[in-house]
């Protein structure tokens, strides 16, 4: 069974573009042929191009990737390094990678299908729209690894981690459920963090600020961390979780 839809905070107003390029040197009819492509591999759109929610419901993962207890969201997947990997040995967790970028997507799909996985599809859209129509305390984790930074303070207000997103990352996290943030962008860690403590339903977790600068256990480098780490930029790895007294969690 699909859950309905409900109208939250980020439907009702205008969402202000967080990402840049959607394809590179692709023609109109050569756009038409990689979404054709990749259609079996993503999820449907759940807004239109302007942003207003369409009518059908979200596809819960039970109907997708059956047995899965646990959804975990990849916002800005990038090459979804992250993602295959960890879908590769938890397979009782769904996880939906989410990047307009079509060019990473197919590389992606391809990954998909050489590793066999069944509990991973794409979101090929603003991550934001799926944020909007979930249930409430229905993901395990949010995940955004290394947002564009938008570094000119004209442009502060396209971040991706502000209130209005917290907000809605808060609703839809499980209680105990986690939001990661990593970034090699010291700026954008001071003005994430500010955010995130001033977020009145999460809180940090480990020995902050020494876990900070310390990747979990089972880290899987992008290879834009690669590159950023031989350029010596050093990452953060930001890990808060949802109050245990913010609502209970809702079944897949």
């Amino acid at each position: 069974m699909t859950a309905t839809p409900t109208r939250t905070p980020l439907q009702n107003t205008h969402r202000i573009r967080s990402f840049g390029r959607v394809a590179a040197r692709l023609t109109d009819a050569s756009l038409a042929k990689v979404d054709a492509a990749l259609a079996p591999f993503c999820l449907p759109p759940l807004a239109t191009a302007a942003g207003m929610p369409l009518p059908q419901a979200w596809p819960t993962p039970s109907t997708w990737a059956p047995g899965t207890t646990r959804l975990v969201l990849d916002l800005g997947c990038g090459r979804a390094e992250w993602s295959l990997a960890r879908a590769a040995v938890s397979p009782t967790t769904a996880f939906v990678a989410c990047d307009v970028f079509r060019n990473g997507l197919t590389q992606i799909a391809r990954a998909i299908t050489a590793q066999s996985l069944t509990n991973l599809k794409l979101y090929p859209r603003d991550g934001r729209e799926i944020l909007a129509v979930l249930p409430a305390a229905s993901v395990a984790e949010v995940v955004v690894l290394y947002p564009d930074p938008w570094p000119k303070a004209r442009h502060h207000k396209r971040r991706l981690v502000q209130p209005a997103f917290l907000a809605e990352v808060v609703r839809c996290l499980q209680p105990g459920g986690v939001f990661f943030l990593a970034t090699d962008i010291p700026s954008y860690a001071h003005a994430a963090l500010a955010h995130l403590y001033a977020c009145a339903g999460l809180q940090p977790v480990g020995d902050y600020p020494t876990a900070w600068a310390t990747p979990p256990a089972d880290w899987v480098p992008s290879a834009y961390e690669r590159k950023a780490r031989q350029a010596g930029r050093q990452s953060w790895y930001l890990r808060f979780e949802k109050k245990p007294c913010q609502g209970g969690p809702t079944a897949l």
